[in-house]
C-alpha cells in the first residue's frame, strides 16, 4: 500500500497548474511557448490544438489553453499545454490598471488590452500596469471567457439618482454616469442604453431638452435628442438608445445608432426625439462614459429635474 500524502504536503500553485495540464498535438501551423491555443480534435486520445486568434469565430470558441512550450510546424510530438497560467515580467503597459481584463487577440495566440473582432476575456492584468515587469492571470475558459451567442459581455447601472440640474440655460451632464471598459465595444458589438430623467419642478411653460449620449473624453456620440418639451411637474422623460461599432477597438470607428425619447406626463405621451442626429466616429480602444444631458429653456430656480435611472449592456 503506497504511504498516505498529506494535504499539508502537498506544495501550493505558484505560476503553472501542472497537476493539471493536458498532452497535445499540434494539428497545423506552429506554437510559441506561452501561445494562446485551441483544441480542433483528437489524435489517439490526444488532443490537437492550433494557435487561437479572435479574427472570427471559428478560431476563438471552445476551449482554450496555454502552451508550455514552443512546437514547430510538422512536429507530431506529444507536448504538455494548461488551462490556466500566473505569467509574470510581462509588458503590461497597455493597460490602465489592475483588473482590467485581457482580451484574445487577432494576432495568432496572442492577447491584449483591446478586444479582437470577436470579444472573449482571457484574463485579467494583476498589479499596476508595467512596461516590464507586469503581471497577467491567464485563464481563458474562466467565466469571464467566450459569452453564448448573443450573450451580454458588460453591464452596469447607477444606483442613486442624480444631482438636480436647476436655474440654468446651459447644457448641463447630470453627474451620473457609467464607464464602459477600455475595448470594451468590439466590432459588431451593440450597447444598449436606457435612462429616465424625472422632472421635479417646473416652471410656467419653459421647456426641456434631454440628450443620452458616448463620450470618449473627446468627441461625443448623441444617441437621443429630444425636443423641447413643455414639462410640467413630476414629468418623465424616457430615452432608450444603441450604438453598433463597424470594426475592431480603434482611434475613429464608425459607429451607427440612434435612439427615442418620450416625455411621459402620467396621463399620456408627446414629444418623440429626432433619431441618428449625428454620425460621429468614436475611440473605441479607450474606455468610453455613457452620459445624459438637460437643457432648460429658461434659468429659473422653479426647473428642476434629476437622472433617477441609467443602465446600458454590450452584445
Amino acid at each position: 500500500m503506497p504511504p498516505t500524502t498529506r494535504q499539508s504536503d502537498v506544495v501550493p500553485i505558484t505560476d503553472i497548474p501542472w497537476a493539471q495540464a493536458v498532452n497535445i498535438r499540434l494539428s497545423s501551423g506552429s506554437v510559441s511557448a506561452g501561445d494562446l491555443v485551441q483544441v480542433v480534435g483528437q489524435s489517439g486520445g490526444v488532443l490537437t490544438v492550433v494557435q487561437a486568434d479572435a479574427s472570427a469565430i471559428a478560431t476563438a470558441k471552445g476551449m482554450l489553453l496555454i502552451a508550455i512550450d514552443a512546437i514547430s510546424s510538422g512536429d507530431g510530438a506529444t507536448y504538455k499545454a494548461v488551462p490556466w497560467k500566473f505569467v509574470t515580467d510581462v509588458d503590461t503597459s497597455a493597460f490602465t490598471a489592475s483588473g482590467d481584463a485581457a482580451f484574445l487577440s487577432n494576432t495568432a495566440g496572442g492577447y491584449g488590452a483591446l478586444s479582437g473582432d470577436v470579444q472573449r476575456i482571457v484574463g485579467q492584468v494583476l498589479g499596476t500596469p508595467h512596461a516590464s515587469t507586469g503581471a497577467v492571470l491567464l485563464d481563458p475558459n474562466g467565466v469571464l471567457g467566450l459569452p453564448e451567442a448573443g450573450g451580454i459581455t458588460w453591464s452596469d447601472a447607477i444606483v442613486a439618482d442624480s444631482t438636480a440640474i436647476t436655474n440654468t440655460t446651459t447644457k448641463t451632464y447630470f453627474d451620473k454616469t457609467l464607464s464602459i471598459p477600455l475595448g470594451s465595444l468590439g466590432a459588431g458589438q451593440t450597447l444598449y442604453v436606457k435612462a429616465a430623467v424625472r422632472h421635479t419642478a417646473t416652471n410656467g411653460t419653459d421647456t426641456s431638452t434631454v440628450t443620452l449620449e458616448v463620450y470618449d473624453g473627446t468627441a461625443s456620440r448623441v444617441l437621443v435628442l429630444s425636443n423641447a418639451v413643455d414639462v410640467a411637474d413630476n414629468d418623465v422623460a424616457i430615452m432608450e438608445g444603441w450604438l453598433t461599432a463597424r470594426a475592431a477597438p480603434g482611434a475613429a470607428v464608425d459607429c451607427e445608432g440612434g435612439g427615442t425619447a418620450v416625455f411621459d406626463t402620467g396621463t399620456g405621451t408627446e414629444a418623440t426625439a429626432t433619431s441618428l442626429p449625428d454620425a460621429a466616429t468614436l475611440a473605441t480602444n479607450l474606455a468610453m462614459t455613457v452620459r445624459a444631458s438637460e437643457t432648460w429653456s429658461v434659468a429659473n430656480a422653479g426647473n428642476s429635474c434629476i437622472l433617477t435611472s441609467l443602465s446600458a449592456y454590450i452584445v
